[in-house]
């Protein structure tokens, strides 16, 4: 009987944690349609009223958020946004847990801008569940402001395929640490000509807040991977601190290491290691062990990698003569056209944030022969950057390549 009765009071016992669990779910729903907040930290740009049920505006922060919607809307990237509210010397929110642990008060980035952006809270509305509801809030940015830069994040939006690292995963993923930023430094490649595969193992500080943020930027992937495994064979062929090595240790160290599978390998030095440092100011590598907490660094010299992203790219193509940027933006626009990313002129003018004219003039580069392109592509800096772009439309408006040929030679000959 003592049994039975034991289980009877603890049926009961559950049936009321999960009638108390609907009511609390059902209070929190209702209080969110109703506009409430239901708690947490704070938005920014936003302070809490001391009931705890309401957002005031914070009126400093405030004058921040609507900055950021302004640069956003003025053509700026999320990333160039972030580096000119840092630059300026804006942190993010400060505060402290009711457990008095601070946080806050560090650099903005691009996850935290597209946060702000896609945050309805700005227009007075809060999301529940997948709805929007008014909000009890006073709004710091105008639904018409919010509507044109959901939109602009639309436009710029790139569509992902499958992640490339699912198929190429480095031997250090999710164990290599940048010693500057304490932050994990994640595995990529990058594709030359289709065949070259380069990898390399980039600071997720430096790509969320600019390559400037951070010494370490990239490294090669395989340069740190063999140094961190040369270093490691170092520590496990002290005998005296490993008499019994492990399976794993033994794999490490004997010939065989070299024919077994990445998966493999990979899955070892987790086993093995448990975390990894390196430093490109001191050029050090540090390793700790798994089951300890030691931390042994080794003096190494790495080759940076140089970082192959958008945003490089984008201060790599600036340093070009005008007329190759121009034919490149030129063949930019016409592939979002062939793809139908694009559908007109006037809306590739609307994405570039420049003139029908201005693209329609652009545009032209594309009519010159493909001889007069690929000098524009592979000819002496020096030559194009004395060439003026006005120039340029006389030898675009003809229509013969031969006599377009003759006055392109004219041109180099005597720019001026």
């Amino acid at each position: 009987m003592g049994r039975l009765t034991l289980n009877i009071l603890l049926s009961f016992a559950q049936f009321e944690r999960e009638i108390i669990s609907e009511r609390t779910k059902d209070k929190m729903s209702a209080a969110r349609k109703k506009g409430q907040w239901l708690g947490g930290r704070p938005p920014f740009g936003y302070d809490v009223e001391k009931d705890g049920k309401k957002l005031l505006i914070n009126q400093e922060d405030a004058k921040v958020v609507r900055e950021i919607y302004k640069l956003y809307l003025e053509g700026n990237s999320l990333l160039k946004v972030a580096l000119i509210l840092n630059e300026k010397g804006y942190r993010s929110k400060q505060g402290a847990s009711k457990a008095g642990k601070p946080y806050g008060g560090k650099k903005f980035g691009v996850t935290r801008m597209q946060a702000i952006i896609k945050n309805v809270l700005y227009i007075g509305k809060v999301s529940y569940a997948g709805q929007i509801y008014d909000g009890q809030q006073a709004p710091i940015i105008d639904v018409e402001t919010f509507n044109k830069a959901q939109e602009k994040l639309k436009q710029n939006r790139v569509e992902r395929k499958v992640l490339k690292n699912t198929e190429c995963t480095g031997l250090l993923t999710h164990l290599l640490h940048c010693n500057t930023c304490n932050t994990i430094m994640f595995h990529t490649y990058t594709m030359k000509k289709g065949t070259h595969k380069y990898r390399y193992y980039v600071c997720t500080n430096a790509q969320k807040r600019s390559y400037q943020a951070c010494p370490n930027k990239s490294v090669n992937a395989q340069a740190i991977e063999d140094a961190t495994i040369e270093c490691l064979k170092r520590i496990l062929s002290d005998k005296r601190k490993f008499k019994d090595p492990t399976k794993e240790m033994e794999a490490l160290l004997s010939p065989i290491w070299d024919t077994l599978y990445p998966e493999e390998k990979r899955r070892i030095l987790k086993i093995l290691i448990k975390e990894a440092y390196y430093a490109a100011e001191t050029k050090k590598l540090g390793i700790v062990l798994n089951g300890s907490d030691l931390r042994l660094e080794f003096d190494i010299d790495l080759k940076q990698v140089r970082p192959l992203n958008k945003w490089h790219k984008e201060e790599e193509i600036e340093k070009e003569p005008t007329i190759r940027r121009n034919l490149m933006l030129a063949y930019h626009i016409q592939r979002f056209i062939d793809k139908e990313k694009i559908s007109s002129l006037k809306q590739a003018a609307e994405w570039r944030n420049m003139s029908q004219v201005r693209v329609a003039q652009l545009m032209n580069m594309l009519l010159l022969s493909p001889k007069i392109q690929e000098e524009i592509i592979s000819a002496d800096n020096a030559i194009l950057t004395s060439i003026p772009e006005y120039k340029l439309r006389s030898v675009m408006n003809e229509a013969d390549w031969q006599q377009q040929g003759q006055l392109w030679r004219e041109l180099v000959k005597d720019p001026a």
